[in-house]
């Protein structure tokens, strides 16, 4: 009788997906509100349910640059470099804007 390959159960428990939605205004909020372990990958959508003229801006750099988002719209990347939090806020005439954001976190 030949040798048996081990039977090995691999879990992978490692990290965490965090998921938010709500309101956000010109001044913009941190996501997570606390740093932590490092994001691996992101999720952005600019809500549909709301006024067409509605723009969400992110950054990965904590405010320096700005992407925009228009009704609908999502993005969605692998960040790399030890990113622990991403800034939102609302842009454009309206004073807040819906947003959809999910987050995959890995191990310090």
């Amino acid at each position: 009788m030949g040798d048996l390959i081990p039977q090995v159960e691999i879990k992978d428990s490692l990290g965490e997906t965090l998921q938010y939605s709500g309101s956000v205004n010109q001044t913009g909020i941190f996501l997570p509100t606390v740093a932590g372990n490092p994001i691996d990958h992101v999720s952005i959508r600019n809500a549909i349910d709301q006024p067409f003229a509605s723009r969400l801006e992110f950054s990965y750099d904590g405010g320096t640059n700005w992407c925009k988002l228009a009704v609908g719209e999502a993005r969605d990347d692998e960040l790399r470099g030890g990113i622990t939090q991403i800034k939102i806020r609302a842009a454009g005439a309206l004073t807040s804007c819906n947003y959809e954001v999910i987050l995959a976190k890995g191990p310090e």
